[in-house]
């Protein structure tokens, strides 16, 4: 069995256009737990990126 992963990178701009998406991608980064922001890459840039999305 093989399970494809599709990715699609989107501009904090263009996604601004989307305000559900804004709120959930919000929502999912304050939320995340430490060791999976670690994990993720983004634990710097994490209150920049909150900053951004509210």
């Amino acid at each position: 069995m093989l399970f494809g992963i599709r990715l699609v990178n989107v501009s904090l701009a263009e996604l601004k256009q989307f305000p559900e998406a804004q709120a959930g991608l919000h929502r999912a980064i304050a939320t995340m737990p430490e060791e999976v922001a670690a994990y993720k890459n983004v634990t710097a840039a994490r209150g920049h990126l909150l900053e951004l999305l509210s």
